[in-house]
């Protein structure tokens, strides 16, 4: 068994954030995250809400075990998936519902 992220030191508790971005990105991505989430091999994701695969992954989010895995928002900077395509603001994402 490989060692737990979060271990003691002779200083103390010491603790590592692993994180998956991309989540949204597409299935592959999706399902790879979920699957290592699952596993407790990572501590967080990282979702990308403009993304083609987001609204399917969304709903499958909602199996993993939130004490376990953070669920947060990876700022994404890019130009739009669609060339010409609105650049979304931070705004409206930052004020839609949770999960």
């Amino acid at each position: 068994m490989s060692p737990s992220p979060r271990e003691a030191t002779a200083e103390g508790p010491r603790s590592i954030c692993i994180c998956v971005d991309d989540f949204g990105m597409g299935h592959a991505i999706n399902e790879a995250a979920l699957v290592l989430a699952e596993r407790e091999r990572i501590s967080a994701v990282g979702c990308m809400v403009r993304r083609a695969a987001w609204l399917s992954g969304a709903r499958l989010l909602r199996r993993l075990d939130r004490q376990r895995t953070d669920i947060g928002l990876h700022l994404d900077l890019t130009r739009p998936a669609v060339p010409g395509g609105r650049e979304p603001g931070l705004l409206a994402l930052l004020l839609a519902p949770r999960l």
